[in-house]
């Protein structure tokens, strides 16, 4: 399992998330340079190797693997979500994060979708790391969630 760290800074990374309809996918604009991918389900993390910094979301996700769940957007804060080095990391590369099929859930009224475990606790982080989307780090540095709010 990778380890996320984070660093509150006013900077995240600007642009806009969309969900594309006809290609049941995310799509961020603008792109970024990124060359690390980490895998929920085909939603896809883009890292820098430079910086470890993760610059958004990106991925198929068809709407029927969604569940509706009344969700709100948790408390959080602006930073930088930073992926632990590690030896095995390699530039170019895609790693699962999970090695069973993470839930997604989505809010029609809200817009909000969200992808792993949507109950925050209190002793997790909340880290808007690129433009409405919000990643959820556990006590332990484990990923939670992510976060995506589509208005």
């Amino acid at each position: 399992m990778f380890k996320f760290y984070y660093k509150i800074t006013p900077e995240i990374y600007e642009g806009k998330i969309k969900y594309i309809d006809k290609e049941y996918s995310f799509d961020f604009f603008p792109y970024r340079n990124s060359d690390i991918y980490i895998l929920l389900n085909y939603i896809t993390i883009s890292i820098e190797s430079s910086t470890m910094e993760a610059k958004y979301i990106w991925g198929c996700s068809p709407r029927t693997n969604w569940k509706e769940k009344k969700l709100t957007i948790p408390k959080y804060q602006k930073g930088k979500l930073i992926l632990e080095e590690n030896d095995k990391i390699q530039p170019g590369m895609a790693y699962d994060y999970a090695t069973e099929k993470v839930d997604e859930y989505f809010d029609s009224e809200s817009q909000i979708y969200c992808i792993g475990d949507y109950e925050i606790n209190e002793e997790d982080t909340c880290i808007e790391f690129a433009t409405n989307i919000i990643a959820t780090i556990k006590q332990n540095n484990e990923l939670k969630n992510i976060y995506v709010l589509l208005k």
